[in-house]
């Protein structure tokens, strides 16, 4: 047994340590191709160890912890809301647990753990949005609606990860439509990459955008290099859609945005993610 397999808690069996392996090299190669995606063609005992690692987040540690990081003004810096990120103990990145949880059929439980989760701290954070992350396919689920019914609709802001694929538009539309109709506001994440893009922000008006900082970031005021992100903050401009930029990581970046007429924003430079209680000692 090799010394990852002695020191992690999570094995207990050759052949989960085989199992381990397995899953993480294919991160590994995953990352290598600057790929968040876990490729499909996972061993059964990975998928195996995958189910039982995401079943110990889902028990006795009641799901993903959750942080928070701060939205704020770029003009005033003033904090005008947070998103609920997830974390999990050790091993991959927080998007790889995802994926992962999505290729053995654990996806839904896994998202509306940390949705729960992240709610319950609504009351520990300071007052302002609070933008939880669901998948396209979750918007339809029963389960979703039913969690959502109960939220304060002023507060609560539902941020649609990126889609897959344009086989999901359907229940994304669909789904949008059901959230809507709890009088809660719809985010799209990351927008300017994937399938989310200009064409959606003009025909469903989501109420926030979350722009992608790979429109934008390494790119000086007045690039034309920024076009695509200026066509888009003067679509979202025409459409109401109040724009928040991500991954703003210096004040080269706050200045860009700026330039862009972006008024909110997040990113490290700006705040980074923290446990609920940490907001109340500041």
């Amino acid at each position: 047994m090799n010394s990852a397999a002695q020191t992690d808690p999570w094995l207990a069996s050759a052949c989960e340590e085989i199992a381990v392996d397995v899953f993480r090299e294919l991160v590994g190669q995953a990352e290598a191709e600057g790929s968040t995606i876990v490729t499909p063609a996972l061993t059964d005992a990975a998928r195996e160890l995958i189910r039982t690692r995401i079943g110990e987040v889902l028990g006795h540690r009641e799901g993903p912890e959750m942080v928070f990081q701060p939205i704020v003004m770029l003009e005033t810096r003033q904090m005008i809301g947070v998103e609920a990120l997830s974390r999990f103990p050790g091993g991959p990145s927080t998007a790889h647990w995802f994926r992962a949880a999505d290729d053995v059929g654990m996806s839904s439980e896994l998202q509306l753990s940390a949705l729960m989760n992240a709610l319950q701290h609504a009351d520990d954070l300071p007052s302002g949005l609070l933008c939880v992350n669901v998948s396209a396919r979750l918007l339809d689920d029963p389960r979703l609606i039913d969690v959502l019914s109960h939220v304060d609709a002023n507060r609560i802001v539902v941020e649609i990860v990126q889609p897959d694929a344009v086989t999901e538009a359907k229940s994304l539309l669909d789904g949008i439509t059901l959230i809507r109709s709890l009088g809660l506001r719809i985010a799209f994440d990351d927008v300017g990459t994937g399938f989310l893009g200009l064409e959606h922000v003009l025909h469903v008006a989501p109420e926030i955008i979350k722009l992608s900082s790979s429109l934008t970031t390494g790119h000086a005021p007045g690039s034309t290099a920024l076009d695509p992100a200026r066509e888009l903050v003067s679509a979202a401009r025409r459409s109401g859609t109040f724009v928040i930029a991500k991954g703003v990581e210096s004040q080269a970046d706050v200045d860009t945005l700026k330039e862009l007429g972006v008024e909110a924003a997040q990113g490290y430079f700006l705040g980074e993610p923290k446990p609920a209680e940490a907001f109340a000692a500041d």
